[in-house]
């Protein structure tokens, strides 16, 4: 059985890196937008709750004025998870580069090539 040459080998690896990447990239974007449809329901139902309380008097202002810092503080948990998530998705797509980049190298750029 022959041996597939090195250029073919190394051009699946790169293609399989570059498979994975993208692969990850839509992942994240899914998981991105998923974060982005529950801040906007957690903030419009803050903001509604707020509006609708307004006018009622509250037993115990110290306990809504807890219960509205733990809303807040899960918002808050909410988008930095958010951001972290576009940094991944940042420092992805930067990775997914790299295999392109790779394959329109130069021939002499190339490692073990000398001429």
């Amino acid at each position: 059985m022959k041996r597939p040459a090195a250029r073919s080998v190394r051009m699946l690896q790169l293609a399989l890196l570059w498979v994975v990447t993208v692969g990850g990239c839509g992942a994240l974007l899914t998981q991105l937008a998923a974060l982005d449809g529950q801040i906007s329901l957690e903030v419009d139902t803050r903001d509604d709750v707020r509006k609708s309380m307004a006018t009622y008097e509250v037993r115990d202002p110290a306990q809504w004025q807890a219960d509205q810092q733990r809303v807040d503080a899960r918002i808050d948990a909410l988008r930095r998870r958010r951001s972290m998530t576009l940094g991944l998705l940042l420092a992805l797509g930067v990775l997914t580069l790299v295999p392109v980049a790779m394959v329109f190298r130069s021939p002499r750029d190339r490692p073990g090539k000398a001429r």
